[in-house]
């Protein structure tokens, strides 16, 4: 393959047959990954499949093949009480249908109740166990680093694209910029933490009231502002009323394991961004726009 493969749902069933599962459930797909549930032998497992690139998996099958196993080492040495990281039970990097990773299954009933949803203090122990991972050990592996290039080209990125549909003013570029430097300024000396990037309820499974288990890790990354990063994407995901959305806000800065300028900025950050993702949805545009708008001046 010289380009990059697009995943084929019928290539994917056609492989789980294949290998003798039953009870076939796609649980996502996209141009580049799928999920699907299955048993095999009356024992469940998550499948993941990805795309491959000039013969190669691409970046989330080797965060999963070599990341993510060695996370989970980690976590049973340092007896992680609140945690639970999936399985990596087998790996398979071309196959027909595209590269595939076989992970234990996730028990739950649920993921995190409703009610629970604004109880941040339900999720700092797992913010706590994730602070304390040693990144410097897995940057070997190829973890990513999320600093300053690579956050400049996500804003150039996304400026470009809201200019060009005409959501943002010449105004608004400046305040962004302006909100964005505490991300810029940070000292090299404050410390790297690792998330899976995708950091919000719907990848977070309650196992019971002390334990939550954390999936899809195909973005895993590291950052100095990885924290903040972790609270301000999960609340976007959490309500569309701007005046909730800000009440938050206020409820997260306050929160001594946060920077309150820095975590400011990772709101106008990971606006931006979804803004560009939701800007054919009207509703969704307005709430993230009234949002940036509002954090220019407010908390």
């Amino acid at each position: 393959m010289s380009e990059l493969s697009e995943l084929s749902e019928t290539k994917c069933i056609a492989y789980l047959h294949r290998e003798k599962a039953t009870q076939i459930k796609c649980l996502s797909l996209k141009n580049n990954r799928a999920v699907f549930s299955v048993s095999v032998d009356r024992i469940r497992y998550a499948v993941k499949f990805f795309t491959i690139l000039h013969d190669t998996p691409t970046y989330p099958f080797f965060a999963h093949r070599d990341i993510l196993p060695a996370l989970k080492t980690h976590g049973i040495r340092q007896r992680w009480r609140h945690t639970i990281i999936p399985d990596i039970l087998r790996v398979e990097p071309d196959t027909e249908a595209g590269a595939v990773i076989w992970m234990s299954w996730i028990e739950s009933s649920q993921t995190i109740a409703i009610e629970d949803r604004f109880k941040f203090e339900n999720i700092i122990p797992v913010i706590q166990e994730l602070k304390s991972i040693p990144v410097e050990q897995f940057l070997p592996m190829g973890l990513r680093l999320y600093e300053n290039k690579a956050i400049q080209k996500d804003v150039d990125k996304s400026i470009k694209v809201l200019k060009q549909f005409e959501i943002l003013k010449p105004s608004d570029v400046c305040s962004i910029s302006k909100n964005l430097m505490p991300l810029f300024d940070m000292q090299k000396d404050r410390p790297l933490v690792l998330s899976n990037e995708d950091f919000r309820f719907a990848n977070l499974i309650r196992i019971n009231e002390l334990t939550t288990a954390i999936v899809d890790w195909d973005g895993v990354r590291a950052s100095r502002f990885e924290i903040e990063h972790c609270f301000a994407h999960m609340m976007l995901f959490m309500t569309d009323e701007t005046e909730t959305y800000l009440s938050l806000c206020q409820k997260v800065s306050q929160l001594n394991i946060v920077d309150k300028e820095i975590f400011k900025a990772c709101n106008v950050l990971r606006s931006i961004i979804q803004l560009c993702f939701w800007r054919n949805h009207p509703r969704k545009l307005n709430f993230l726009l009234g949002n940036l708008k509002e954090m220019f001046s407010q908390y």
